[in-house]
Formats: C-alpha cells, sequence, structure tokens
C-alpha cells in the first residue's frame, strides 16, 4: 500500500460542484481506498490504496466522483513523498517571508517555462508578489488577500497550459501532517 494525497480543484466554491466530505470518503472507502481521510470542503484528501501510477489514480478519481456526484473535476494526486517534497522545497520559507502569504498551486504536470509565459505572469504581479515554478509546483507569496490577486489558478492554466489547483501553506502544511499519520 501507498500512502497518497489527492487535491481536487474548485469544488465547494460558490455553490457549485457540492460535495459533502463525509459523503466522498465512503466513496472512497467504498472502491477500495483505505486511511482516508479529508481536510477541510475544498477536496484535500489523504489516503492509502495499492500501487498505481499517478494518471491512473487520478483517473479512477474522476470516474467516482462523475459516478457519485454527477459532475467532473479536475484532480491532481501526489505520492506522500512527492507531495513532501514539494512542501519541503518552498523557497519562500527559507527566505522567512511572513507563512501567512505563503500560498502553492499544485500542477498536474511538471512544466518548462518559457520566457513569454514568465512575462506573462510578470505583467500581473501586484505590489510585492512574487512566485518561483519548480517543477510541477508554483511557490506563491502573495502579501495581499489571495482573492485579490491575479496570479490565481484561472491565469496559471491560461498561461501555463496545465490545470492547477491552489492551498494556502496552512492547508498545505496539514494535509501533509495527515499524511504523515498513515
Amino acid at each position: 500500500m501507498e500512502t497518497y494525497i489527492t487535491l481536487l480543484k474548485g469544488i465547494n466554491v460558490g455553490g457549485h460542484k457540492i460535495i459533502k466530505m463525509a459523503v466522498l470518503k465512503s466513496c472512497f472507502e467504498a472502491n477500495g481506498f483505505e486511511d482516508v481521510t479529508t481536510y477541510i470542503q475544498s477536496g484535500n484528501i489523504v489516503f492509502s490504496y495499492k500501487k498505481i501510477a499517478i494518471e491512473k489514480l487520478n483517473e479512477k478519481i474522476v470516474s467516482i466522483i462523475s459516478t457519485n456526484f454527477g459532475f467532473q473535476v479536475d484532480v491532481i494526486s501526489f505520492l506522500k513523498t512527492d507531495y513532501a517534497t514539494i512542501v519541503n522545497n518552498n523557497p519562500f520559507v527559507k527566505n522567512n517571508l511572513d507563512e501567512y502569504f505563503l500560498h502553492i498551486s499544485f500542477l498536474k504536470n511538471s512544466i518548462l517555462i518559457t520566457e513569454s509565459q514568465i512575462e506573462k505572469l510578470n505583467k500581473n504581479i501586484l505590489n510585492e508578489e512574487q512566485w518561483q515554478l519548480k517543477g510541477n509546483a508554483m511557490y506563491l507569496y502573495i502579501p495581499i488577500n489571495y482573492s485579490k490577486t491575479k496570479l490565481n489558478n484561472e491565469l496559471m492554466i491560461k498561461t501555463l497550459n496545465t490545470i492547477t489547483t491552489t492551498r494556502n501553506w496552512k492547508t498545505a502544511l496539514e494535509i501533509l501532517h495527515l499524511a504523515n499519520k498513515i
């Protein structure tokens, strides 16, 4: 058995794509997932499952959600070790920036960024915002309310041509903490 972390994009936001975490947990358990734990209502799931390719796991979870809830969602999954590497490599923590303003945008695919993509992202920076891309994680320092930044998921999806979902630093750490308990 392996420990996985799955992040769902765009559920329980603005009254759309509503999924109760207790029901989601039951759906996962009914499909052979074990040690299933969810964290807050934004679609963070930690669980054990047999060794499987991440893309196959994502397909299975998309199918479970579609069958049980009647809509499609974007799914980004990681082995616990890969997720831990992403969290532990946050460059802004090492720069002693205020953790309240830290976020990680988890990308479905690892990408190489082009100069034109860098320019487009940089044109959308407000105030003292900063970002760094490493593999399949975009690390963000947003010293304003995150809802006001232009460096949001929609801009990243459009600019980087990959699915992304963002978690604040506290949530990212708590998800890792839950995974480490399994």
